[in-house]
């Protein structure tokens, strides 16, 4: 190993043990583009093409984190707007009260919940990595919630999990992960 470098910017000699130029302070780095050879710049190159532009799955599942939040929101709405009305007897008063505290227990569990999935579809599109994996958890709870709590029949059951299925496997892609900085 020699005991000196020489700067590829400016030429200046320098101790092999700097990590940048003492004449015009530029990197001897794998980032910093100096060092040479196919182990760092291979492997550069190969990170930095991994996050160039965003993957197609990516803004699906961001867009599909939107739309969620926004049937969540449909659903905090309908809750207040389902809320029986006081007949002109009173006679309901009761059913009317609990009806609306009932509505405002549903608005304090999913308006929270509809700002997270905004936050989440945020937060994928600017490439957080524990995204990654919050949005795998996601397709399997869209997938159960397909399977068990949406009352639908047979056939749309199919098209629903299929869908889930879909974006699962292009979500387990090692493009994908390796998008996020997982390998």
């Amino acid at each position: 190993m020699p005991d000196t470098i020489q700067c590829p910017n400016c030429g200046e000699v320098n101790d092999a043990g700097n990590a940048v130029c003492k004449n015009c302070h530029s990197p001897f780095t794998a980032y910093g583009g100096q060092l040479t050879g196919e182990r760092y710049q291979g492997r550069l190159a190969e990170q930095a093409s991994a996050t160039q532009g965003h993957p197609p799955i990516v803004m699906v599942i961001a867009a599909f984190n939107l739309a969620f939040a926004l049937f969540v929101l449909g659903l905090a709405v309908r809750h207040f707007q389902d809320r029986p009305t006081i007949n002109e007897e009173g006679s309901n008063a009761i059913n009317v009260a609990t009806s609306t505290f009932g509505a405002i227990v549903w608005a304090i569990f999913l308006v929270p919940l509809a700002l997270a999935l905004i936050g989440l579809a945020v937060a994928t599109w600017t490439q957080r990595t524990w995204t990654w994996t919050a949005n795998a958890v996601g397709v399997g709870v869209f997938a159960f919630l397909c399977l068990f709590a949406f009352g639908f029949s047979t056939v749309p059951k199919v098209i629903c999990v299929g869908i889930a299925l879909i974006l699962g496997v292009l979500w387990f892609l090692p493009k994908t992960k390796a998008w996020f900085g997982l390998t």
